[in-house]
């Protein structure tokens, strides 16, 4: 009998230490998943103090050395709410974190919360059902390897220089659903303010930015900065210890000088000897040509343009269309009889001035019968592009760009054309900022 016991007792011990093993303990939630489910084990050094209410943790320090710390959803059987003031500030945490991932349950990013990790912080991963709030000042100033943001679509307030300092920053993202904050252009901006408050490496200010805030891109590694008219006032430190050498502003020399009338003396400070130039001295060898029917093309050509300095030119028809000929449910109508003739050219009113000037060629059109206009023949076979690049741009309720612009290919002999993009008609100028900045040209 007492045998028997022995062995029972020496299983059961065996078996706790394997469940132990295996993190099915529960415990104080150390080997709980990222969202409780058991699939993404938690940093086990994590220290906690329970909030006012006392309904939910915070999580306050890290006690081990762990580079990739994960922060359970919850401990002792409540939620993981809030990560405290300075709790992993490299003053508080010397051992190097490249990356942390925070749970939806985590409401408040406290200030100074991952404060001057310099080097070592890459990766901040926050899902997309989220449930913060709140981002602290400081929260992730001074680090300066962090290469992404993303603001979920509950984040009612920005601290203060939150991001201050993240200069290696190449992509700003924020939930399409936030009433407080955008991404447009790759850049973090306060909507009620029209403040932008942290750019990036591949930022294209919008033209409803007003403000750059302050230190908006210090320490960016971007060598070219270009700034709408917009534009009423740069803040402090805006460009400071940044690798920026060149502003391209799209206004005239006298508006730039009362821009910096109502700027900060400061707004440059440690780059005192970046280059403006404005668009009353310069050129481009961008050209943005388009035609439009209804208005859809035309929008989008016109973010384009503003975000490229290129030159808007609009393939106008020598005989306009009405809406009887673009309805495409009748065979007889002009779109349609257009469409199905080869050989069809319609006329075009005017020309490009000076063709030979510009390299780069943004095409706009929309889809007629999954095709190009014919008048878009027309166009390409009125001018040599040999040499230049060309980047078609469509737009439609859904037809996708399909062999549109593969057919267009044949008629610019010695033009090297990139891949194209459709759009929308409910298209808003971020979506058409990201799609320019992952372009080369």
């Amino acid at each position: 009998m007492k045998k028997f016991v022995f062995i029972v007792t020496a299983i059961m011990l065996c078996l706790t230490f394997a469940l132990a093993a295996c993190g099915k303990t529960g415990g104080n939630g150390g080997n709980r998943g990222n969202d409780g489910s058991g699939e993404t084990a938690a940093t086990e050094t994590l220290t906690f103090s329970q909030n006012e209410e006392r309904t939910g943790y915070i999580v306050t320090g890290d006690t081990g050395q762990t580079a990739n710390i994960v922060i359970p959803a919850e401990y002792e059987g409540k939620p993981v709410v809030a990560i405290a003031d300075s709790a992993f500030a490299y003053s508080k945490h010397k051992p190097d974190i490249v990356s942390v991932t925070i749970p939806d349950s985590v409401t408040e990013i406290g200030k100074n919360a991952f404060y001057a990790r310099i080097d070592d912080l890459i990766n901040v991963n926050i899902g997309t059902d989220s449930k913060l709030k709140t981002i602290g000042n400081n929260a992730f100033s001074g680090c300066r390897a962090l290469t992404s943001v993303y603001i979920p679509e509950g984040v009612e307030k920005i601290g203060d220089s939150a991001f201050n300092n993240c200069g290696s920053l190449n992509t700003i993202t924020v939930a399409a659903g936030n009433a407080h904050y955008s991404g447009a252009g790759n850049c973090l901006i306060d909507i009620e303010t029209n403040t932008l408050i942290r750019g990036c490496n591949k930022s294209v200010i919008p033209g409803t930015v007003q403000k750059i805030g302050v230190a908006a891109f210090r320490r960016a590694t971007m060598t070219t900065l270009t700034i709408p008219k917009s534009v009423t006032s740069i803040e402090k430190y805006a460009i400071s210890d940044s690798a920026i050498t060149k502003i391209v502003y799209y206004g005239a020399s006298g508006e730039w000088d009362t821009l910096i009338k109502s700027s900060s003396k400061y707004w440059n400070m440690g780059n005192e000897n970046v280059e403006i130039v404005c668009a009353d001295a310069q050129t481009s060898n961008i050209l943005v040509a388009y035609f439009s029917a209804t208005g859809n093309t035309e929008k989008v050509a016109g973010y384009i343009a503003q975000a490229t300095r290129g030159t808007l030119y609009e393939i106008v028809p020598q005989v306009p269309y009405t809406q009887e000929d673009l309805n495409y449910n009748d065979s007889t109508t002009r779109a349609t009889e257009e469409q199905r003739d080869p050989n069809a050219r319609p006329a075009i009113s005017g020309s490009v001035e000076n063709m030979k000037d510009y390299d780069v060629i943004f095409l706009g059109y929309p889809i007629w019968h999954s095709q190009a206009p014919k008048i878009i023949y027309t166009f390409l076979e009125s001018y040599n592009f040999s040499g230049k690049t060309i980047i078609p741009f469509c737009t439609s309720a859904s037809s996708p760009m399909g062999g549109s612009a593969s057919n267009l290919h044949k008629l610019t002999n010695g033009a090297v054309w990139q891949a194209g993009m459709r759009f929308s008609a409910t298209v808003q100028q971020s979506n058409v900022f990201t799609w320019l900045n992952g372009l080369e040209y």
